[in-house]
């Protein structure tokens, strides 16, 4: 059962903060969103390219969300944001902008996951879109970057699609081994100078062709846990 108190209290805190674009809504998560999370989580397709090797239960979902809620503050270009189909009002999954330890505040990096059923549909391309744009209307962002698996091709596919370039592959130690690891992880970037002068074709508000193939997550294999799963 959900914690109804802070369910009430988190709700009441929230900035409203919602992206509409032409198949989607991207709004803040709230704790109602629990169960649609953790049946996302709990998914071996969705898990193929995030297993960390951590049990994933519900409890660990409401934590998710409710320290999602911190991470989103008075500047609203940052944090997760749930995505709701527009045509059924299903949740789909979730986008984020998040400065990741290591980097300047000024480049903010793009992650996203969705839940199986909504794969092939360039959800992910279209809530990517949306949020890079958003983070390019402040003159505080001057570069979104993104990582990935080497493996993991449907989503270097996403980031190839906002018009992210590829900028290193490099390798790390992950406490779990997946399939693919050993050809280490991608990052991909974009400036703001180069999302001026992307092909007009890429914008959150047109419908977006669809993926190659299935795709849901980036964040090389979700690297600063602290911010997934708290």
């Amino acid at each position: 059962m959900f914690r109804l108190r802070a369910t009430q209290l988190l709700c009441s805190a929230m900035i409203v903060d919602e992206i509409t674009t032409h198949r989607l809504v991207l709004r803040r998560f709230v704790l109602q969103d629990a169960a649609d999370l953790f049946a996302m989580d709990t998914d071996p397709n969705v898990r193929r390219f995030v297993e960390d090797g951590q049990p994933v239960t519900l409890d660990a979902a409401i934590a998710s969300i409710e320290s999602w809620s911190q991470l989103s503050g008075p500047d609203t270009k940052f944090g997760f944001w749930a995505v709701i189909e527009r045509a059924t009002g299903n949740f789909v999954g979730w986008v984020h902008l998040l400065v990741s330890n290591g980097r300047l505040p000024d480049e903010p990096e793009l992650g996203y996951r969705f839940v199986s059923s909504s794969w092939n549909k360039g959800f992910a391309t279209e809530g990517s879109v949306a949020l890079i744009d958003r983070a390019f209307q402040s003159t505080a962002i001057r570069r979104v970057v993104a990582e990935t698996m080497a493996v993991n091709s449907a989503s270097r596919r996403v980031m190839e699609k906002v018009g992210m370039c590829l900028v290193r592959t490099f390798t790390t130690t992950w406490p779990v081994h997946i399939l693919g690891d050993e050809h280490g992880d991608v990052e991909y970037a974009i400036t703001v100078e180069q999302w001026a002068q992307r092909p007009t074709a890429v914008d959150s508000t047109h419908e977006l062709s669809t993926v190659d193939r299935p795709l849901h997550e980036t964040g090389a294999r979700d690297r600063d846990e602290s911010l997934l799963w708290p």
